[in-house]
């Protein structure tokens, strides 16, 4: 009964923290991080678009126009940071959310206010699709 109470409180978690086939514009300038993200991603049920360098995301973003409903970005990245990414992009698509990852805490980086999304890198991979899900959400 113990078991059956366990499987049933984490098929709920994952039905709460699951993806709906939304898409995510991953931008990272680390490969593995970059597929990692994707995978995990991919895994909770999102559709994702990756990108190696900011130039590479406005394009894709561009391509996909309308469809990206979340960018997921590194903060710390040569050519343009995260946050100006970011607001470049916001500005032709106001409905986009975005959150920011990094190695570093989102103080020592400086280039955000305190009401930016952030998740620190490493993250488990349960905590990754729950703040995920949650900035879907506006939450």
């Amino acid at each position: 009964m113990k078991l059956r109470k366990e499987m049933s409180a984490e098929k709920n978690l994952k039905d709460t923290i699951s993806g709906h086939g939304e898409t995510v514009l991953v931008v990272d300038d680390e490969p593995q991080i970059l597929m990692l993200s994707k995978i995990m991603l991919e895994d909770s049920g999102y559709r994702v678009l990756t990108a190696g360098t900011p130039g590479e995301a406005i394009v894709l973003a561009q391509k996909h126009a309308g469809k990206v409903k979340l960018l997921l970005t590194d903060v710390v990245m040569p050519a343009m940071n995260g946050r100006d990414l970011a607001q470049r992009l916001h500005s032709s698509y106001p409905s986009l959310k975005v959150l920011f990852m990094s190695g570093h805490s989102a103080g020592i980086i400086g280039v955000m206010d305190e009401s930016a999304n952030f998740i620190r890198k490493p993250f488990t991979m349960a905590t990754f699709a729950a703040k995920v899900r949650e900035v879907l959400r506006g939450e």
